[in-house]
C-alpha cells in the first residue's frame, strides 16, 4: 500500500468515526430536546444546526443549561475516545 492509499484510508476511517459521532451528539440533542434523534437529524437538514437551539428555547432555561454542560462533557469525552481508538487502529 503505498502512502496515498493510506492516506485514504485513514481519512475514510475518520469520515465513518465523526458520522458516528454525529450519531451519539444527535442522540444528546434528543435528550436534551425531549425530541427523537430522527427528529434532530430532520430538523438539521431542514434549518441546519439552529434546529437544536429552537428546540432547546422550548424548554425551561435552567433545565437546559445544566443538560448542556453535562452534555459537552459527555462529547468530549466520546469524541476523543473515538479519535484515540482510530488512531492505535491504523498504528
Amino acid at each position: 500500500m503505498n502512502d496515498d492509499e493510506a492516506v485514504l484510508k485513514l481519512l475514510e476511517k475518520a469520515v465513518e468515526k465523526l458520522h458516528a459521532i454525529d450519531r451519539g451528539i444527535d442522540f444528546l440533542a434528543a435528550a436534551i430536546t425531549g425530541a427523537t434523534p430522527v427528529d434532530i437529524q430532520l430538523g438539521q437538514q431542514a434549518y441546519g444546526p439552529s434546529a437544536v437551539k429552537r428546540a432547546i428555547a422550548s424548554r425551561e432555561k435552567s433545565d437546559v443549561k445544566e443538560t448542556i454542560n453535562i452534555a459537552d462533557a459527555v462529547i468530549e469525552n466520546v469524541i476523543e475516545e473515538e479519535l484515540l481508538l482510530a488512531l492505535k487502529e491504523e498504528v
